[in-house]
């Protein structure tokens, strides 16, 4: 059976956290507001912008403002720059790619993602990547993998909010939460995943292994 492999990117592959949750203070504090990290961290167990909201308690009009300064803020902070890929992502990237077919599905815009892979050469890897300027992810899950059912699915994420956008898609997906991303282990381990791995050569013998 063909394998299809999706991957996160923000905390999966890239040690973006210090530089995401800069934006989103700068733009909190634009706006008026303070926001602390753990707020930010606790957004990714749903739909990140609204989490958020809800966290500062923003009305619809500073709600709109706070996402438009993160969009006029992005690429300050958001870049091949300011964004590395972890010690260990090329090799695991270049691993996978002989278990199957690689795609990514991020909240992060396309053209970041693919600048940061295209860095070290492996945005040959991949053949779909998905980013928010395209689709949310359980969207993207649905009509995607509607035309997968055949293929072994796995998805590899490190935040509460991808386990369940992932298990409402109707479709078998390998779950499998990292140790080194967004959220510690006791909010993952409370979604059972399929596998909770604390380095990346767990993911892959997982993989092999179904």
């Amino acid at each position: 059976m063909n394998r299809i492999i999706i991957f996160d990117f923000d905390g999966v592959l890239a040690d973006s956290l210090d530089s995401l949750f800069a934006l989103n203070l700068e733009a909190a504090k634009e706006i008026g507001k303070s926001l602390t990290q753990e707020q930010y961290l606790s957004g990714f167990e749903g739909h990140i912008n609204e989490r958020l909201a809800d966290a500062l308690d923003l009305t619809d009009d500073e709600q709109d403002r706070f996402v438009s300064e993160k969009a006029r803020l992005f690429s300050q902070y958001a870049n091949h720059e300011t964004i590395k890929l972890f010690d260990f992502a090329e090799q695991m990237v270049m691993d996978a790619s002989v278990l199957g077919e690689l795609w990514i599905a991020s909240s992060s815009p396309c053209e970041v993602i693919k600048d940061i892979l295209n860095e070290k050469n492996l945005l040959q890897y991949f053949t779909v990547i998905n980013g928010k300027n395209r689709e949310p992810k359980e969207l993207f899950f649905r009509r995607a993998l509607a035309e997968h059912v055949d293929e072994e699915v796995f998805f590899i994420t490190d935040t509460v909010g991808d386990i369940k956008a992932a298990k409402k898609t109707g479709h078998k997906i390998h779950l499998l939460a990292v140790s080194w991303g967004y959220h510690h282990s006791k909010l993952l381990l409370n979604e059972a995943p399929d596998l909770f791995a604390t380095e990346s050569g767990q993911v892959l013998e997982y993989i092999k292994s179904h």
